[in-house]
């Protein structure tokens, strides 16, 4: 008798296991995603890299002796956009932030940072396309997406 108890026993554990392992896993599979998503622009290597990728566009259309290597650019952009899917993110989700007038603002306002920590003078079109030439000699993010003609 003693011994059908136990065996009672041991398929109930198993059950509650089986029970408790299948809810912590639709929980990771459906809820955390929804819930632990940040805003995009806290996602450090994403947010840096749309900046990298901004500062490139602007110094390729000011500067007409540096050209931008698009298809690098358009891989590094899809890099960005797989890794916001993975974490979570959907196409709405990272359109709403590219098209933001709040973000694009964010960015230019970090650009003009970025440029006056360099001592670069953006209405001065020499400094300008000398930090572009800096970028791409020192193999930069940045400068990897550039390259001179």
């Amino acid at each position: 008798m003693k011994m059908n108890q136990q065996v009672e026993m041991d398929y109930q554990k198993r059950i509650v296991r089986w029970i408790s392992m299948v809810c912590v896993l639709c929980y990771v599979f459906y809820c955390m995603p929804v819930c632990a998503k940040p805003p995009l622009n806290t996602v450090k290597h994403i947010d840096d890299g749309l900046f990298d990728v901004a500062v490139a566009n602007v110094i390729r259309k000011r500067c007409d002796n540096i050209e931008g290597r698009f298809f690098k650019a358009i891989f590094f952009l899809q890099e960005l956009k797989s890794d916001a899917y993975a974490l979570g993110y959907k196409d709405a989700d990272i359109e709403a932030f590219i098209d933001s007038d709040v973000e694009k603002e964010r960015i230019k306002m970090r650009g003009q940072e970025l440029f006056s920590s360099r001592g670069v003078d953006p209405q001065q079109l020499d400094d300008f396309c000398q930090f572009g030439l800096e970028e791409i000699e020192k193999q930069s993010r940045i400068g990897v997406l550039l390259k001179a003609k």
